[in-house]
This record gives C-alpha cells, structure tokens and sequence, in this order.
C-alpha cells in the first residue's frame, strides 16, 4: 500500500472514530465533557492528516516525493524459496 493510500484510509478510521463519538453520546455512555475533549482532538488530528497528504502529494505531483516506503530491485535480494 503506498504512503497515500494508507493517509487516506487512516482518515477514514478517524471518520468512523467520530461516528461512534456521536452514537457514545447519544447512549450516554460519555459525558458532554469527554465527547467535547475527544471530539476537539478528532478534529485536530483530522487537519493534521488532512495537511500531510495535501503536503506530500504536492511533493509527488512535483516530482519530489515517493509514494512507497523502500524503493529497492528485488533482484538484490535472489530468488524467492517456497
């Protein structure tokens, strides 16, 4: 999976976090007050993601930025056994 793909799919988690904060509420299972501080940190996290990826596909539309971990020949490494 390149770098891409899992921000995006780590943004989506935090939007299913979300959505279980509202249905905790709504059970009464968390207090106004813990939904508040957990809701403010979803969102501070939220524009965080939102600006590293914004950040690193800027760098890879300019040519500057790899979208995957290692970049290496497997040749390097033989044959595969099994």
């Amino acid at each position: 999976m390149n770098i891409s793909k899992f921000l995006y799919v780590a943004l989506a988690s935090l939007g299913e976090t979300v959505s279980g904060l509202f249905a905790s509420k709504a059970g009464h299972l968390i207090s106004d007050e813990e939904f508040e501080k957990l809701d403010s940190f979803c969102y501070k996290v939220e524009n965080e993601l939102i600006r590293l990826i914004r950040s690193l596909e800027s760098k890879r539309n300019k040519g500057d930025w790899i979208d995957h971990m290692v970049k290496e020949e497997w040749a390097a490494y033989g044959e595969m056994e099994g």
